[in-house]
């Protein structure tokens, strides 16, 4: 059952009417009291789901694509079991009057011993934000909402990242709590409105554009190519989003790497589960077929002009030809001619995306201890544990072509990292 809490804290629209009449964008002018309701289960979730959906029309940010309401339903309706309190949803609703302005999902965890409130659906969400209405000033809901989770959650630290430098949350959370993210901004290839394909290319140096040709050429041999894209309500997409997980453990394996996400139970469940509701954030798979068979797959999450590559894989046995990066390329391709503004790479830059990236959103983070508990738990895990495990997982990597050695290495960082009980 969610819970509902007002605060006075009105602006009249006489008030509003002393403000600068000369300016000329009409934004609303909204009155009544600041309402923050605590959304705490699935079903609260779907009861809500009309408002929800509602406001991802009215917001504008696409940095927001991990608060949008498929994602969400989904992660809920895999980890947050009525019998199960590991992952309990604390999804905040602040409303002025009857106007709902913002939407804040997070979910309580225990880890490590401390209740801490973090990101919905992390490790998987990868950017933390609020969805806010575009035309209403939401700033004093958001600093209210993030006061009524330190006092009322029940949680010992708040703990969210990472955040895009221009969220609405950083400008209402005390700065004290904010520092630099690990994962350093996200990697962003915008071109202008109206660019054509051809009109991209050229804007890359001539080295790119003669390893896309001849990376085509290439593939063209092993059989006929085509890039095809795939939504929930597609057949194939479950089985699509499946076989790309099994890629990318494939390549982990090969690699020596660690992924705490998808050591995780169920989440070939809930990456395959988004339903079929007609959001503004819509799952959307990128295929890369030769001959009818698949051979690269990207897990995307698209909304508000913006393409956001959160998992792609390819056919190991294609590797020399470099599907994924001859993917890429065909996605952007893609979105330049469906109307699309950008493809983001999200976190972590790396040399492979800098090949695309002409723009770049510096990521924070918020951490907040309320209880000593939670300053404990800050020090042990961001000062002591979480840097150990960084140089235990770069030392597993590098240990690829030892894999003994790389399967122990990743147990124990399996191990330290986890943060849910069986389920």
């Amino acid at each position: 059952m969610s819970d509902s809490f007002a605060y006075s804290a009105q602006q009249s629209a006489d008030e509003a009417s002393n403000a600068d009449v000369q300016c000329e964008a009409e934004t609303p002018v909204i009155s009544g009291e600041w309402r923050i309701e605590t959304l705490k289960s699935l079903a609260d979730i779907r009861r809500n789901a009309f408002r929800w959906i509602a406001l991802e029309e009215h917001s504008k940010d696409p940095q927001a694509v991990f608060q949008g309401f498929a994602w969400c339903e989904a992660w809920a309706e895999t980890y947050c079991k009525p019998q199960d309190s590991s992952c309990e949803p604390r999804i905040f609703f602040i409303s002025r009057g009857e106007t709902l302005v913002a939407i804040l999902p997070m979910m309580l965890e225990t880890h490590m011993g401390a209740k801490v409130l973090t990101l919905f659906g992390e490790p998987h969400s990868q950017l933390a934000n609020a969805l806010i209405h575009s035309e209403i000033d939401s700033g004093d809901g958001l600093t209210l909402c993030l006061a009524q989770a330190a006092l009322l959650a029940g949680a010992d630290v708040m703990a969210l990242g990472p955040i895009p430098e221009d969220s609405p949350i950083l400008a209402s959370a005390d700065r004290k709590f904010i520092s630099t993210d690990p994962a350093e901004s996200i990697s962003i290839c915008r071109w202008p409105n109206g660019e054509t394909v051809d009109g991209h290319l050229k804007t890359l140096t001539r080295n790119t554009r003669k390893n896309f040709y001849r990376r085509q050429r290439r593939m063209e041999e092993e059989g006929s190519l085509q890039f095809q894209q795939f939504t929930p309500q597609d057949s194939e997409f479950k089985s699509l989003v499946q076989k790309s997980l099994d890629w990318k453990r494939d390549w982990l394996e090969r690699s020596g790497a660690f992924s705490l996400g998808l050591s995780m139970s169920d989440v070939d469940t809930f990456l395959s589960g988004f339903s079929g509701r007609n959001t503004v954030f819509r799952p959307v798979l990128d295929v890369l077929f030769v001959d009818d068979e698949p051979i690269s797959i990207s897990i995307n999450i698209v909304g508000h002009g913006i393409v956001h590559c959160y998992l792609s894989a390819h056919n190991h046995e294609f590797s020399d030809l470099s599907p994924g990066t001859l993917a890429t390329h065909m996605a952007i391709h893609n979105g330049i001619e469906t109307g699309e503004s950008g493809y983001s790479f999200l976190g972590f830059p790396t040399q492979f995306k800098s090949i695309w990236t002409n723009e770049s959103v510096p990521l924070l983070r918020y951490h907040h201890a309320l209880t000593l508990r939670g300053k404990i738990w800050l020090q042990l895990w961001t000062r002591g544990l979480r840097p150990v495990a960084k140089r235990v997982l770069t030392y597993a990597r590098s240990a690829a072509h030892k894999p003994v050695l790389g399967k122990v290495l990743n147990g124990f960082l399996n191990l330290l990292s986890k943060r849910r009980g069986k389920r």
